[in-house]
């Protein structure tokens, strides 16, 4: 005899045929991971040269409310056992496995908190309903960003007479920030930062802001309410990606040679 907790997991119960409850499972998982990774808080770990805390929380709560809805049309045994295995497959390519790790995670307490009692026809099918419904939105917002062409990792603001600006238009902002000061100067071309580090002088690039407003003349750069220039004397807030590091071989390409070989002071 089935165990109440478990009636829920019977096939006769089940709002669509068994294969489509598990491709449903599969579809709105897998799109849903995949609208998390194309959004502002997506990341994929170890490839990001800017993780951040949000790239935790997002998937985990996505995964939350997906497993939720997923419990309730469709019982907690089938959506465990079938998100776990299309997690182990997502695990095979490098775009999909963090996303998908954390998304299953989520699912797991979403599952924890829907599989109490037994769900009434009409819920399971509407609980399907909106599954469906989400996985066409997930899907139609992932696909375009992800196909779309990649924008510029940096814009500069060029001009003769005048070091280049270069101006970090990131939607993710590095969350370890550590003060530096130093005298703004031209580094290699580009406007930077020369800074004193244990007797030693260091120059380094300084992405800003893209926020920040330059003017040419004479050359000036706003920045949180202030204005600087050539020789000004500052403090900011930066994370700094080392050259001999790796840290900064995504911008590598897209900075003039001049500026390449130096560091970074990301604002």
């Amino acid at each position: 005899m089935q165990e109440p907790g478990h009636a829920e997991d019977a096939p006769s119960d089940l709002p669509l045929s068994r294969p489509a409850s598990v491709a449903l499972i599969v579809a709105s998982s897998t799109a849903t991971a995949l609208a998390v990774l194309t959004s502002p808080w997506g990341s994929i770990f170890f490839l990001d040269d800017l993780f951040t805390r949000a790239a935790i929380v997002a998937p985990i709560v996505a995964g939350l409310l997906i497993g939720a809805l997923q419990t309730a049309a469709f019982g907690a045994r089938l959506t465990l056992v079938t998100v776990a295995a299309t997690t182990a497959l997502a695990s095979c390519t490098l775009l999909l496995a963090y996303p998908a790790v954390m998304h299953l995670l989520g699912v797991a307490l979403g599952t924890a908190l829907a599989s109490s009692g037994r769900h009434l026809p009409a819920v399971r099918r509407g609980a399907a309903l909106l599954l469906a419904s989400i996985t066409l939105g997930a899907l139609a917002y992932g696909i375009p960003v992800l196909t779309a062409p990649e924008p510029p990792l940096v814009d500069l603001v060029e001009g003769s007479g005048h070091p280049t600006v270069v101006l970090e238009p990131g939607t993710r902002a590095p969350e370890i920030l550590d003060p530096v000061t130093g005298v703004l100067v031209d580094v290699g071309g580009c406007l930077g930062l020369a800074s004193r580090d244990g007797g030693t002088e260091r120059r380094r690039l300084v992405f800003w802001p893209e926020s920040t407003e330059v003017r040419t003349d004479p050359f000036v750069v706003s920045w949180e309410g202030r204005t600087y220039g050539l020789g000004d004397r500052l403090t900011i807030r930066a994370a700094v990606l080392e050259r001999r590091e790796g840290d900064h071989v995504h911008y590598a390409d897209e900075l003039p040679d001049g500026c390449e070989p130096f560091d970074i002071l990301m604002t």
